[in-house]
């Protein structure tokens, strides 16, 4: 899923209405609140990993299976990266490794991305 899509499912699956809470909130807003099952559980049933909402135990094996492997494909896409662009600067190719170090960046987004995810699915 791209940062967009995560957004996006995180939005949607929210808890509208949660009160702030706080003596000093004299404004009477509400908030929304994320709900991780439901953010999981929509990702799956997206993906077409669960056709059906499950109990939380299945969901929550298949959920750090999923986000381990797609947190360890970050790191070695990361590292292949680096790799590259250490290649580049030592041939003096400045140019193809300033594209590499902007890919690196992106990819890091990403990475951080699948971590919280995995992180997600350890809490449930």
């Amino acid at each position: 899923m791209s940062p967009d899509e995560v957004k996006e499912c995180l939005v949607s699956t929210a808890i509208e209405g949660v009160r702030t809470g706080s003596d000093k909130d004299d404004t009477g807003a509400s908030y929304s609140m994320v709900n991780l099952k439901d953010a999981v559980e929509s990702v799956l049933l997206r993906k077409g990993y669960i056709s059906e909402t499950r109990p939380d135990g299945d969901l929550k094996k298949i959920a750090q299976k999923i986000a381990y492997s797609k947190f360890m494909e970050g790191e070695e896409e990361i590292e292949r990266l680096f790799d590259r662009y250490m290649d580049q600067l030592n041939a003096g190719d400045y140019a193809a490794a300033f594209e590499t170090m902007n890919a690196m960046v992106k990819e890091a987004s990403d990475y951080q991305i699948y971590g919280f995810f995995y992180i997600l699915a350890e809490l449930l």
